[in-house]
């Protein structure tokens, strides 16, 4: 029991480091970041960390992009590693009936109804298993999954048993809504929990704000999201 609330108290503590990361944007005078929120009502299935810019932002690709949703993921040991059929298995997320394939359809879904142009992030100390099929389309650029490449072949050919097997989890008629789902998703791998605690002090330090001492017993910015969390800031 020990255990398991040491690693569900790192992992809350790697969700909030992340979301103070993301939200020192906001002092950046040439940042388009306009807001950051710590578990976002607006998106339930995919709501760790969302960052919504200001109009007229665009991504990569010159398309609007209004918001991006972060789900954070951390594991205590690098005993594992995402493959094409654990996106299907709600056991994988520690859930029991939606898969994190699932949850990202219905994220997609509820920003297409409210018309949030929007990226989707799985950020994670984990990557995808070398030997799996989705490393191969699995971009290391951006994260995002190489849609000409996963494209290719029938049903029976390594991908297609992929797309097969997400377009038939998923309810899906046809690889276009796969496609159009996909385009939007990225799988980014995190740094180690201590390391994210580096990369917090060096933004916050450059922002004028106080960086953490290395080895706190204490870290002041994991405790202050709690208590905002708790007081529904």
């Amino acid at each position: 029991m020990a255990r398991q609330i040491v690693a569900r108290q790192q992992g809350d503590d790697y969700q909030a480091r992340w979301f103070w990361l993301k939200a020192c944007a906001l002092l950046d005078d040439y940042s388009k970041v306009e807001r950051v929120v710590y578990e976002d009502d607006v998106l339930k299935s995919f709501d760790d960390v969302a960052v919504y810019y200001r109009s007229g932002y665009t991504n990569s690709q010159g398309m609007p992009l209004d918001a991006d949703f972060y789900q954070v993921k951390f594991h205590v040991t690098s005993n594992g590693a995402f493959t094409g059929k654990s996106f299907c298995d709600p056991a994988f997320i520690g859930a029991n009936t939606v898969s994190l394939l699932q949850r990202i359809k219905n994220a997609h879904n509820c920003c297409c109804s409210t018309g949030i142009a929007h990226r989707m992030f799985l950020y994670t100390p984990w990557t995808v298993h070398p030997d799996d099929p989705l490393a191969e389309v699995h971009s290391l650029s951006d994260g995002s999954i190489r849609w000409d490449k996963f494209a290719t072949g029938g049903d029976r050919s390594k991908y297609g048993k992929l797309r097969k097997l997400w377009r038939d989890h998923l309810g899906f008629q046809s690889d276009d809504e796969l496609r159009q789902l996909l385009a939007n998703v990225h799988i980014k791998q995190g740094p180690m929990l201590d390391d994210l605690a580096r990369d917090l002090n060096i933004n916050l330090e450059s922002k004028g704000l106080k960086p953490v001492e290395e080895n706190c017993l204490i870290h002041p910015y994991d405790e202050l999201k709690r208590k905002m969390l708790a007081k529904k800031i």
